[in-house]
């Protein structure tokens, strides 16, 4: 849990951009940018944590929304015995086993994620399971008041840094947005740094 609020980083960011009056860059507009960068960030590093259960059925498929509102991707699985479910990619699943989709067993063996929206989990056991699933989690939305954030307070940097950046090349402001993206590779690899500002732009739809 950090230690900061949304109204706290616009605050900053606004001092960052010279902008205390938050004229040029507003504060709806900067809070915007804000969440946009905390999920990009929490997607890629994993930040924020959250588990659930699942109880399965006669099928191999699960619509997350079945166990969890904001489930981003699953990082680990186990069964009631806290045995570990082996994950893997959903390409690999359909590579090894063809009838993954309707294989029987006495207990999950295998978890594959499809996308955000499906968990494939094989094979079919005979009897009801129940599942804990842990999962990186969709972060709190950032608002423009005292709440705190949920991720740790060592990556608060980071995502001024990016948000900064962001932020700039709204106003074409090319050499402050190579400060900032500098800065921010410090922290990432300078590949990551850069998707994180190429996979979107203020305002794009997240989830």
């Amino acid at each position: 849990m950090g230690n900061f609020s949304g109204q706290g980083l616009i605050n900053e960011l606004a001092v960052r951009l010279r902008d205390p009056s938050n004229v040029a860059y507003p504060r709806a507009t900067v809070l915007n940018v804000l969440n946009y960068v905390q999920y990009a960030v929490n997607v890629r590093l994993g930040l924020v944590h959250n588990t659930a259960t699942l109880t399965t059925g006669n099928q191999a498929l699960y619509a997350t929304t079945s166990f969890a509102t904001d489930y981003i991707y699953p990082v680990q699985i186990f069964d009631a015995n806290n045995e570990e479910i082996d994950l893997v990619p959903y390409t690999t699943l359909v590579h090894q086993d063809r009838d993954w989709l309707r294989a029987q067993g006495n207990r999950v063996l295998i978890a594959a994620p499809i996308g955000r929206e499906l968990l494939a989990l094989t094979p079919i056991p005979y009897q009801p399971q129940t599942l804990t699933i842990r999962y990186v989690k969709k972060p709190k939305a950032l608002a423009d008041d005292a709440g705190t954030a949920d991720w740790p307070d060592e990556y608060k940097p980071l995502v001024l840094d990016l948000a900064e950046a962001l932020l700039l090349l709204r106003g074409r402001y090319w050499n402050g947005i190579q400060e900032a993206i500098s800065r921010a590779a410090q922290k990432l690899s300078l590949d990551d740094a850069a998707q994180l500002i190429r996979r979107g732009t203020p305002g794009e739809k997240q989830g």
